[in-house]
């Protein structure tokens, strides 16, 4: 179980992130795309840790069900759709 307070990389969140593959096509690190990364199957493991301590408040924001298993992955994606997608 990985503790909510914990913070991730942007190559973690990038790599879990359910919503989107842009991430996985376009992010460079250093010179290498991403998902070519010799780390990136280690990076995208982190997205079935279990998070724990989300506050009830947090639970009901992001629309998550109140008694479950949250994952790094899905609280990426609640996050991602709880939020409106600006073209600015």
């Amino acid at each position: 179980m990985t503790r909510w307070q914990d913070t991730f990389s942007k190559e973690v969140i990038a790599a879990c992130d359910p919503t989107r593959d842009e991430a996985l096509e376009n992010m460079l690190i250093g010179k290498v795309m991403l998902k070519e990364h010799s780390r990136f199957q280690e990076w995208q493991s982190k997205g079935d840790k279990v998070l724990y301590t989300l506050s009830k408040q947090t639970w009901i924001e992001l629309g998550l069900p109140e008694k479950g298993i949250v994952t790094l992955r899905r609280l990426i994606e609640a996050i991602k759709l709880s939020r409106p997608v600006s073209n600015e």
